[in-house]
């Protein structure tokens, strides 16, 4: 099990180290530790089936089955300024847009706090609309741990997560949480950047820009 963890720890600094270089963010050392856990306690409880493939087989955006509402989130953190945005797309089984949204955020602790409201403002969008049937898709391993497990619980953002479970269970017939390549989740990485940036009002809940 060390052993492991060494190799998935080294696997995820060096691609904490491309994404700091490439695109100016990363987890903090706590986040990294984290999911450095998680990763290794799903690996041997599938058997040591690798779970790498899990998020690198497919390479481009897929429908959800037919009858089921995809909805991408994404967040964008300036570890500079605390600011930041969130964005989300809802698509249908054809790939269609339904609905999207994008706003600011400021006083953002870190990437994952920016994440999160991505999700939490995509999952209240379709529970308004009525939709029954959801996928929740998002690029971050991070969310999809915190939202399943208790971990965050206590955190200074286990409100949201508390929020998101409850919609989720709550709302919707069916739902899921899936993790995908960042690859796969570039329309929702472009509305969380426009955001960030083209939006000035100092609103701690955010702005919402709908487009149907």
């Amino acid at each position: 099990m060390t052993q492991l963890k060494v190799v998935l720890l080294l696997w995820l600094w060096w691609t904490e180290r491309n994404k700091w270089r490439e695109e100016g963010r990363r987890r903090t050392a706590v986040e990294v530790a984290y999911v450095t856990a998680a990763l290794a306690d799903r690996f041997q409880k599938q058997d040591g089936v690798s779970l790498l493939p899990e998020i690198r087989q497919v390479q481009k955006w897929t429908k959800p089955p037919p009858g089921v509402f995809k909805i991408n989130s994404d967040g964008a953190f300036d570890s500079s300024s605390s600011h930041g945005g969130w964005g989300f797309i809802i698509r249908d089984d054809q790939g269609s847009m339904v609905k999207a949204g994008a706003g600011d955020k400021k006083f953002l602790m870190n990437p994952l706090h920016a994440e999160l409201l991505a999700c939490q403002a995509g999952v209240r969008m379709a529970a308004s609309m009525g939709l029954s049937r959801v996928i929740l898709e998002t690029d971050a391993i991070l969310v999809k741990a915190a939202v399943e497990g208790d971990e965050y619980r206590l955190s200074a953002w286990g409100g949201i997560i508390t929020e998101l479970r409850l919609l989720l269970m709550s709302e919707f017939s069916s739902f899921s949480i899936c993790v995908c390549p960042r690859l796969c989740n570039s329309v929702a990485d472009a509305l969380a950047a426009y955001g960030s940036c083209a939006l000035s009002d100092d609103m701690l809940c955010g702005m919402m820009y709908l487009f149907s």
